[in-house]
């Protein structure tokens, strides 16, 4: 159960079910929306997710999600717009809860994020949004997404899982919603600075951009001709980097995005931004590495989160590493990223040693988890 679900059911005294039932479904006339976890209630006209495989679609269920307030809500798209209907004229709950729902949280060291409470905040073609996401590996996947200046919603769901998802949502959006004519202008921006050949070696490397494998993009800086080119990983051509100062560069001559490095220690990484996107995308510097099947055994074992109170398993099976969830129920293959570096398709996995050299646990995410 997620910790707001069974915050809801010990305050209410009541099933997260009949809560939502009682104070947001009905009051807003949700008819065909509800709790989906019991695996032999028969649902008119409920689709059935499938998953992609070699041999064609398989299909799937979510029943093992006994634990409420993740991914059960069965709803329409009638039912969609009469909640969405409701976050615009606030019929459920003061305008003043609604308006704290939709401003960006503020983390205890003044970091402002691009999260509300139940919202995630994006811009798109120059105009603000407001929405979330629902996916889930195993079936089904959905996004909404609200642009409060133009009044216009957009909400798809589909039946089976791609990562190619929301770029497909997007491509959607992008035939109603044209990028605003104002372009964000730097006054800074074409005033290029020479460096030394010294100077821009400074920021050659080979960097990483992970958000997950469908969507992984690794790249090499390098100098040549007293230019700092970004290359393929093969060394073919992808730009210049016009220095700028400041650690700051222009991609490409007639590029509109901007690379900023910065350094730690011994840690390089750069920021990509072509302001279209709130979030830049962040390149860390990478030594691409393949490990033996001695060193992938180092990584097996049981690690645990104190945090969400939650265990993971690392199993050596045939000559591939795995990665098990909730008891077993499923697994995942690991892969090579770098030293002590590995992946699964979501996220990179970041082995932390002690003095000794001895692996005493990862970070997932975020998430630390110790092995035991």
């Amino acid at each position: 159960m997620s910790y707001l679900a069974s915050i809801i059911e010990k305050v209410s005294r009541k099933s997260y079910s009949e809560y939502l039932q009682e104070s947001i479904f009905r009051p807003l006339g949700m008819e065909r929306t509800f709790i989906d976890i019991a695996a032999s209630k028969t649902i008119k006209n409920k689709a059935i997710g499938y998953n992609e495989t070699e041999e064609g679609f398989d299909k799937t269920h979510l029943y093992f999600l006994r634990y409420v307030g993740d991914g059960q809500i069965i709803t329409t798209p009638r039912d969609m717009f009469k909640w969405h209907q409701n976050l615009k004229k606030a019929t459920i709950g003061s305008v003043e809860l609604w308006n704290k729902m939709h401003t960006k949280a503020v983390l205890n060291n003044g970091t402002r994020i691009n999260y509300g409470l139940g919202v995630e905040f994006e811009t798109h073609n120059g105009y603000e949004a407001m929405g979330f996401d629902g996916m889930i590996k195993l079936g089904f996947v959905s996004k909404y997404l609200y642009f409060p200046e133009l009044d216009i919603a957009f909400f798809t769901t589909q039946n089976t899982f791609d990562w190619d998802f929301k770029e497909r949502f997007f491509e959607l959006i992008d035939l109603y919603v044209k990028k605003k004519e104002e372009e964000y202008v730097d006054e800074n921006m074409n005033a290029a600075v020479r460096l030394s050949n010294e100077e821009l070696k400074r920021y050659e490397g080979t960097y990483l951009f992970y958000q997950h494998d469908e969507e992984r993009k690794a790249n090499s800086i390098k100098v040549i001709n007293n230019e700092l080119k970004v290359l393929t990983l093969d060394g073919d051509e992808i730009t210049e980097l016009i220095p700028l100062g400041d650690h700051k560069f222009l991609f490409g001559e007639d590029g509109d995005a901007l690379v900023e490095f910065s350094f730690s220690g011994n840690k390089k990484q750069y920021t990509y931004d072509d302001f279209e996107y709130e979030k830049p995308w962040v390149f860390k510097e990478t030594s691409f590495y393949e490990h033996s099947q001695e060193e992938l055994k180092e990584y097996e074992g049981h690690y645990f989160s104190k945090d969400f109170q939650v265990g993971r398993k690392l199993q050596l099976e045939n000559g591939m590493l795995y990665y098990y969830y909730r008891n077993g129920a499923w697994k995942d293959e690991i892969g090579s990223l770098s030293k002590d570096v590995l992946e699964i398709p979501i996220s990179p996995i970041e082995f932390v040693r002690d003095e000794t050299n001895k692996i005493i646990g990862f970070t997932i995410m975020g998430v630390w988890f110790e092995k035991i």
